[in-house]
């Protein structure tokens, strides 16, 4: 046996890594708080950040890693999960004591009442004693406990904020979560250039850091030192608000008919702020001796966008509303110019403001403007979402939203979203409270599905704002020449969005058939029906009878309305594996975990970064002798043989 077949065998040997996905859904199911929970209960094992693993729709996702291969532990949303996660996949056997703690942190991380969570770290505290027994027997536990008494204390109770996170940093100097907390702690209180020293040193150490999330808010940090002396302390979060009050402080209503009907003749205004941002761009880069490009972000050129479209005459379809001109704020930092920006997964491209509608009383339709032509990743696919990225209460938000724009409007720099504003939504408040001019952080376009798995046939089920996603799968699909029906539910007629965009889908494609499904409220007069059928009442089996039975189902919506497509779905006897829930699994629906991924290790190709890493590792644990007796032999023609692996 050759060097090379020892090595792919001896896999197990190494040690186990854990990633930890940190994708746009996981997220929002208590996936970002997964890296403590895991780090916290299994001392010595490598616990990282990672990019999105797939699976989105039964996540929050783990992968188990060794050496390169390994397999993914999906619906990790209960402590009890994350258990059995660390005991089936690690050698780490935590303490009764840090079982029990980790319970109650596990809680906490999730509990949205301040009063509840404050009553779980009291029990946590006691269940660990005096802190001069702590001191001594449960320094870890108690240093991951200040800190999170640190964090309910940061608003209101600076000074015994800060106290706990410089007491948790001395406990564990090498816990490089606590001195990014410090660095929270330290900016609220408004002590810029302390907080940058503990960010630089949460970097230095870097383990179970989202590493780009950390030198983005070190750059924010860097410019606060840079523009002179310490800020007041930041105020407590306001309540949030709704969207009517909020588009209400806006100044006089200026209408985008981009989507509106080809008879409006609306003033091509995109076009214009885009090449005005261009020379402006192009001028500034004259200018500069060098530039580079910051890691994580990248900014376009900066520049007010220009004047809002002019109404043209004729029936008004949807509300509108925009805020008027205004020159845009400057940027925090340097802009940089290029000719042609690439989108890499890690990069969050910051994007502008330059138009913002009201489609309803609670959905807002949010055109950016990019000054450059951006360049797409290979693995962007016909059917994409971006990830936007934002702050809220010194915490990144990360949300996917599915444009509906194209590609090749992303590629020119143009890119629509619609956003549903919920009242305690993070993102959807950050973006209700957005400007003319306002910069957003907007990733690389990011595969969602895979189209050809529908080529079939599409049953499409949407809820409200999911509409979205189904004029991107349902046009993919129907390109493919497969039929595709789709099932779109709403509360009222009013709630329903795209009509034109899905009569246009209509008129393109005779094989594409919709449903509106109203639970509220009568349905349309006959004329305004349209091409559309419309049903009032919920979706139901005999609705979905209506398609073939080999057809595909692709659902996306409230978890209410994935419950009862799954419901439907069983009821009719069809196969529960050919139903995709996109963003929540419903009741009664096993999810089935990935099975073990034997890694392979193939003689006519390179080895990656992480393989070769691996084969190093295992290697330490051979012996010299050992491996020279390997490399020292000869073939069946006496000829000597040094493995080339």
């Amino acid at each position: 046996s050759s060097l090379f077949d020892i090595c792919q065998c001896s896999v197990g040997l190494m040690p186990v890594k854990l990633n930890v996905c940190g994708g746009s859904t996981c997220g929002p199911k208590g996936g970002g708080h997964l890296i403590r929970d895991i780090e916290e209960l299994c001392s010595g094992v490598a616990v990282v950040p990672w990019g999105c693993l797939g699976r989105c729709e039964v996540g929050p996702n783990v992968e188990v890693s060794k050496g390169g291969g390994g397999r993914i532990v999906s619906g990790l949303s209960t402590f009890k999960k994350v258990e059995e996660l660390i005991s089936d996949h690690t050698d780490v056997s935590p303490s009764s004591l840090c079982k029990k703690i980790g319970k109650l942190k596990f809680a906490v991380r999730r509990e949205e009442n301040a009063e509840k969570r404050n009553a779980k770290l009291t029990e946590a505290f006691g269940l660990l004693g005096p802190e001069e027994v702590a001191l001594r027997q449960e320094p870890r536990i108690l240093a991951h406990l200040l800190v999170l008494r640190s964090k309910e204390k940061m608003q209101k109770e600076s000074a015994a904020a800060l106290a706990d996170a410089r007491r948790a940093t001395e406990l564990l100097p090498e816990w490089g979560f606590a001195f990014f907390h410090l660095g929270q702690v330290l900016e609220t209180g408004g002590h810029p250039v302390d907080a940058l020293a503990a960010v630089t040193r949460a970097l230095e150490l870097g383990d179970g850091l989202d590493k780009n999330a950390v030198k983005r808010i070190s750059r924010r940090l860097e410019r606060k030192v840079a523009d002179g002396p310490a800020e007041a302390p930041k105020e407590a979060p306001k309540e949030p608000t709704d969207l009517v009050p909020t588009l209400q402080t806006t100044q006089p209503v200026v209408k985008d008919t981009s989507l509106e009907p080809a008879s409006s003749t609306p003033v091509n205004t995109d076009a214009t702020a885009r090449e005005k941002s261009k020379k402006v761009g192009a001028a500034k880069d004259k200018t500069k001796s060098s530039a580079t490009k910051p890691k994580g972000v990248v900014r376009a050129p900066s520049e007010a966008p220009a004047s809002a479209a002019v109404p043209a005459p004729g029936p008004d379809p949807v509300p509108a509303l925009v805020s008027a001109p205004a020159p845009a704020p400057a940027l925090a930092t340097a802009t940089v110019a290029v000719s042609s920006v690439p989108a890499e997964p890690d990069d969050f491209l910051e994007w502008q403001v330059h138009q913002i509608q009201r489609l309803n009383h609670n959905c807002l339709q949010v055109s950016l403007s990019f000054a450059d032509v951006v360049k797409l990743p290979a693995s962007s696919g016909t059917v994409w979402h971006v990830d936007l990225l934002g702050e809220s209460g010194f915490e990144e938000i990360k949300r996917a939203y599915t444009p509906v724009t194209s590609l090749e409007h992303y590629r020119r720099g143009e890119l629509k979203l619609m956003v549903k504003i919920y009242p305690h939504g993070k993102m959807s408040q950050i973006v209700a409270k957005l400007a003319l001019g306002s910069p957003l952080l907007v990733s690389a376009p990011i595969s969602t599905m895979n189209v050809a798995d529908y080529s079939g046939g599409l049953v499409m089920i949407a809820g409200g704002s999911a509409v979205t996603v189904a004029l991107q799968l349902c046009s993919a699909v129907l390109a493919l020449g497969a039929p595709a029906h789709l099932f779109l539910c709403n509360h009222s007629v009013g709630d329903v969005l795209y009509r034109d965009q899905l009569s246009g889908i209509k008129r393109k494609y005779p094989k594409f058939r919709v449903v509106h499904c109203i639970s509220q409220g009568p349905a349309p007069s006959p004329v305004a029906a349209g091409a559309a059928t419309w049903h009032v009442g919920h979706l139901d089996a005999a609705l979905l009878q209506q398609t073939s039975a080999h057809f595909k189902a692709v659902v996306s919506g409230p978890k209410g309305l994935c419950q009862a497509a799954f419901e439907q779905w069983r009821k009719l006897g069809r196969n529960v594996k050919d139903i995709r829930f996109l963003d929540d699994v419903p009741d009664g629906l096993e999810v089935p975990q990935q099975e073990e991924q034997a890694e392979e290790f193939p003689t006519d190709a390179p080895l990656d970064f992480e393989r070769r890493t691996g084969l190093w590792n295992m290697c330490t644990f051979l012996s010299c002798s050992s491996l020279f007796q390997l490399c020292d032999q000869d073939d069946d023609e006496g000829h000597h043989v040094i493995p080339s692996s």
